[in-house]
C-alpha cells in the first residue's frame, strides 16, 4: 500500500492556511468597500438635502410674494377699474425688492393689463400667455413655476399665482379674474449666491444636456474625484429648457484611496511572516517525519536508528519504533503457525457442508413433488365448478332473450306511433315560424333605417335560431331622427312575435301622441309604450318580461339629442375613445309602481360615431378560452375600428362574431351604427 508523504499533508495545510488568510484578507477589504459605499449614499443624501433646501429657499420667499399680493382685493378691482398710479405704487415695489426682471398683470385670455421691466430688461422678450394655456394649467391651482430661456440665452425663473379677494388668501376656492406674474433672472450672480450657501459644491448652467453629459464623461475619463449631477429646468409646458449641475468633491473617495496602500502593505507583511513560518516547518519538522514515514512503508528500522541519539521527541519516536519492529517479527511466526492449523480445521468443515447440503437438496425435491399433487387436484376441482356455474348462465340467458324479444317488439309499435305525432308537431311548429318570420319583416321594413337622416349608417342582425327576437326602428321627419333598438327576452318564434308586438306599439305611440311638429322626447315614448305593452300582455295573457329597449333622438332645429332606454345603453365613439351613456336599469314588463324613465341629453359633436346594440353583443360566448365576450372588450372593439366607414365596419363586426362564437351564437345580436 502506498502511503502519502507527511510533507505533502503539511504543504496541502500550509496552502489550506494561505487561502484562508487571502480570503480574510479579501473579505476585510470587501468589508471596508461596502462601508464606504454606505457613507458614500449617506454623503449623497445629504448633498442633495443640502441642495434641495438652498434652491427652494429663495423660491419659497417668491412664492409667499406672489401669493400675497395676489390675493388682494385692490388688486382684483384694477381689472375691471384700472388705475395706473395705485399699481405703480403698490405693486411695483417688487420690482426692487425681490430683484424682478418684469412684473405683469395679466387678465384670463392672456392679455397684459400692467407691466413694468427692470430697465436693464427693457427691450428683453418676455413668456406670452395664451387664454387656453392659462385655462388647462389653472384648472386645479392657483399656482405655477416655468423657466423660460429667451433668444438671448437669458434664463428666467416666472411665478404665476391667480387674483382673487383676501378673504379666500388661505383657501383659494374662488374663480381667478387674473393673474400675477413675477419673473427673476437665473444670472451668474444668483449662482454664486447658491454655491456660496452650499459650501463646497459649486453651481453652474447650461442650454444643452450634453454639456452636462460631456462634463461628467471628463471627469470619469481623468479619474478625478467628484460627484456631478444636475436638475432640469422645465418650461410652461413641462419640457426642459436648461440644466442646473452641482459638482462637490467626494470626501469618502479620497479616503478609501488612502485606505488601499496601508491595506496592501499590512497584507504583503503577514504573507510574508507566515512563507517564514512555513520554511521553518518544513526543515526542522517535516524532515524527520519524511524519514520515520519511509521507515513505516519499508517496515525496516535502518534509516531511524541515527535519530535514537536525538535530544527531541523525534529521539524517542525512533527507540519505539524500534522495539516495534522486533515484536512484530516475532508475532509474524507465531501467525504462520496459526494459519497452518485454521486452515486444516476448514478443509473438514468443507467436507461435512457438502454432505448437509446433499441431504437437504433430496428432502426438497419430496416437497415439491408433494405440492405439484396438490395443485392438480385443486385444478380439477375448479373446472368441475366453473362448467356447472356456465350451464346455469346459458339456461339463464335463453330465458332473457325471449323476454327482451316481446319487449322489442312493443318498443317498435310505440315508436311508430310516436313518430307519427312528431311529424304533425313539426309541420305545426314550421307555420308558427314562417309566420312569426313573416309579421316581423312586415313590421321591420317600415321602420328599416336608411341614407335619409343619416350622414352614413349600417344595421347587422345575426340570429340565434331560425328568425331573432331583437328589433331596430328608425322614423325620420323634417323635425327629427328617431332610431330605437331593442331585445326581448325570448328567442324563435315567440321572440319574434314579442318583438313584433313591440315595434307595433313603438310606431303607434308616436303616431297617436306626438304630431310632425313635436319632438317625441324618449322617456315619454317609453313611459306610454310600458303602459300599453303591459295592458296588452295582461288581456293576450302573454309574458313581457325582459324587454329592453333605448331610444335616441335628434332635433334638428334643437340642434340637441335625447336618449332614454330600458336596461340599454348607447356608445359614442369621439377620435378614438369610447363614452358610454346608461338609462334606467329596469325593463318593461318588470316597473315598479308610478316609476317614469329619465332623459339624458347627450352633447354631440362633428364626426361622432353613435353605436346603438342588444346585449347578445356583449354576452356572446366563444372565442379561444369560451367565454363572454364583455362589454369593455365590445367597447375596444367599436373604438379600433371607427376609422373605417360604416359599411366597413358592418363587414369587420359580422366576420368577428361569426369567427369568436364559431357559427353558434349563443343570443340574437342586433348593432346599429350610424353618424348625422
Amino acid at each position: 500500500m502506498k502511503y502519502r508523504s507527511v510533507q505533502t499533508g503539511v504543504m496541502a495545510i500550509t496552502l489550506i492556511g494561505t487561502i484562508l488568510l487571502a480570503g480574510i484578507l479579501v473579505a476585510y477589504y470587501l468589508f471596508q468597500k461596502d462601508n464606504n459605499d454606505k457613507l458614500f449614499a449617506q454623503e449623497m443624501e445629504q448633498r442633495d438635502n443640502l441642495i434641495t433646501r438652498i434652491l427652494r429657499s429663495k423660491e419659497d420667499v417668491n412664492r409667499k410674494v406672489i401669493l400675497e399680493n395676489s390675493a388682494w382685493d385692490d388688486l382684483k378691482s384694477y381689472l375691471s377699474e384700472p388705475d395706473e398710479e395705485w399699481i405703480e405704487e403698490e405693486i411695483g415695489y417688487m420690482l426692487e425688492s425681490y430683484k424682478a426682471a418684469c412684473l405683469q398683470v395679466i387678465d384670463l385670455n392672456g392679455k397684459v393689463r400692467f407691466e413694468r421691466r427692470d430697465p436693464f430688461f427693457e427691450f428683453s422678450e418676455f413668456f406670452t400667455f395664451k387664454r387656453s394655456e392659462l385655462e388647462s394649467n389653472f384648472a386645479d391651482t392657483c399656482y405655477r413655476e416655468f423657466f423660460y430661456l429667451d433668444e438671448e440665452d437669458n434664463l428666467f425663473q416666472y411665478y404665476l399665482a391667480g387674483i382673487v379677494s383676501s378673504a379666500d388668501i388661505l383657501t383659494r376656492k374662488e374663480k381667478e379674474v387674473g393673474y400675477l406674474v413675477m419673473a427673476c433672472q437665473v444670472s451668474d450672480s444668483l449662482l454664486i449666491d447658491y454655491s456660496k450657501s452650499l459650501g463646497n459644491i459649486r453651481v453652474g448652467k447650461v442650454v444643452e444636456l450634453t454639456a452636462v453629459e460631456d462634463l461628467i464623461q471628463r471627469n470619469k475619463k481623468n479619474k478625478q474625484n467628484q460627484i456631478i449631477t444636475y436638475e432640469p429646468l422645465n418650461n410652461f409646458y413641462g419640457n426642459p429648457v436648461s440644466y442646473m449641475y452641482f459638482i462637490s468633491d467626494n470626501e469618502v473617495k479620497k479616503l478609501f484611496d488612502n485606505f488601499v496602500p496601508v491595506f496592501i502593505g499590512v497584507s504583503s507583511f503577514c504573507i510574508f511572516v507566515f512563507i517564514l513560518l512555513i520554511i521553518y516547518i518544513k526543515i526542522r519538522v517535516l524532515g524527520p517525519l519524511k524519514k520515520i514515514g519511509v521507515a513505516f512503508q519499508d517496515q525496516d528500522s535502518e534509516i531511524v536508528k541515527p535519530m535514537k541519539t536525538n535530544p527531541t521527541e523525534f529521539g524517542i519516536l525512533s527507540n519505539q519504533i524500534d522495539k516495534f519492529f522486533t515484536q512484530q517479527n516475532e508475532l509474524q511466526t507465531l501467525n504462520k503457525l496459526l494459519e497452518q492449523q485454521h486452515n486444516e480445521m476448514q478443509r473438514k468443515n468443507e467436507e461435512l457442508q457438502k454432505q448437509k447440503e446433499e441431504i437437504a437438496i433430496q428432502v426438497e425435491n419430496v416437497n415439491v413433488l408433494n405440492l405439484q399433487l396438490s395443485d392438480r387436484n385443486k385444478e380439477m376441482e375448479m373446472k368441475n365448478t366453473k362448467i356447472l356455474v356456465q350451464k346455469s348462465q346459458i339456461e339463464e340467458q335463453a330465458t332473457a332473450l325471449k323476454l327482451h324479444k316481446s319487449q322489442l317488439e312493443d318498443l317498435y309499435h310505440q315508436m311508430m306511433t310516436s313518430n307519427k305525432e312528431l311529424q304533425n308537431s313539426n309541420r305545426l311548429l314550421t307555420e308558427s315560424v314562417e309566420f312569426a318570420s313573416s309579421l316581423k319583416k312586415t313590421l321591420t321594413i317600415a321602420g328599416m333605417p336608411t341614407k335619409t337622416g343619416f350622414s352614413d349608417f349600417f344595421y347587422l342582425s345575426l340570429a340565434k335560431d331560425q328568425i331573432s327576437g331583437d328589433l331596430y326602428y328608425v322614423k325620420h321627419t323634417e323635425n327629427y331622427v328617431l332610431v330605437a333598438v331593442g331585445d326581448c327576452n325570448a328567442h324563435g318564434a315567440s321572440g319574434a312575435i314579442m318583438s313584433s308586438l313591440v315595434m307595433y306599439t313603438l310606431d303607434k305611440t308616436i303616431y297617436n301622441y306626438f304630431d310632425e311638429e313635436s319632438i317625441p322626447m324618449p322617456h315619454k315614448v317609453l313611459n306610454r309604450m310600458a303602459s300599453q305593452i303591459e295592458s296588452i300582455a295582461r288581456d293576450s295573457k302573454i309574458s313581457d318580461d325582459g324587454i329592453y329597449l333605448s331610444i335616441f333622438v335628434y332635433s334638428y332645429k334643437k340642434e340637441a339629442a335625447y336618449f332614454a332606454s330600458a336596461r340599454r345603453s348607447v356608445v359614442i365613439v369621439r377620435k378614438g375613445d369610447s363614452n358610454e351613456f346608461f338609462g334606467d336599469s329596469v325593463s318593461i314588463g318588470m316597473l315598479p309602481d308610478k316609476f317614469r324613465f329619465s332623459c339624458q341629453e347627450v352633447t354631440l359633436r362633428p364626426d361622432d360615431k353613435i353605436y346603438m346594440y342588444t346585449d347578445g353583443c356583449t354576452s356572446l360566448i366563444g372565442g379561444p378560452n369560451n367565454h363572454k365576450l364583455m362589454a369593455v372588450n365590445f367597447k375596444k372593439m367599436l373604438a379600433k375600428n371607427a376609422i373605417y366607414s360604416m359599411s366597413e365596419q358592418r363587414k369587420q363586426l359580422k366576420t368577428f362574431f361569426e369567427d369568436w362564437a364559431n357559427g353558434e351564437f349563443s343570443d340574437d345580436i342586433t348593432i346599429l351604427g350610424f353618424t348625422l
